[in-house]
């Protein structure tokens, strides 16, 4: 039988207005991400990218996806690094109108586990079979 898995959020890298670039620290927040992706033999790694109100007007349409791509240029790089590979989908979503700015400048990173790994039952968003 095919075991049922969760779509479960990772981890969720925050960015500069009107911001695409990685930052030490964002690189240090990947890093950490592959590892665990590593280590929970992780499948099939889905990344969206937002922009919030408060990026430039100008860039709305294209921030989301420039910043997908550089979280999953920089995952893919590190998860090689660990001889780790799988599918890594980098998708830009679009804005976030609603909420606080500064978290809507961001990218997240999920994956699919199966849901009898207790460290994220309460952090499954959706089942699949």
């Amino acid at each position: 039988s095919t075991p049922v898995c969760g779509e479960v959020s990772l981890t969720s890298i925050k960015f500069a207005k009107d911001g695409f670039k990685l930052t030490n620290k964002m690189k240090d927040d990947i890093r950490d991400t592959a590892a665990m992706i590593s280590a929970w033999a992780c499948s099939d790694i889905v990344i969206f990218g937002y922009a919030s109100a408060d990026d430039s007007k100008s860039q709305q349409k294209s921030l989301p996806n420039k910043r997908a791509q550089a979280v999953a240029t920089y995952l893919k790089t590190s998860l090689e690094g660990m001889n780790v590979y799988i599918y890594v989908t980098a998708k830009g979503k679009g804005l976030i109108k609603t909420g606080k700015a500064a978290n809507n400048r961001k990218v997240t990173i999920s994956s699919l586990l199966p849901v009898s790994e207790s460290d994220f039952r309460s952090q499954v968003i959706c089942l699949c079979a």
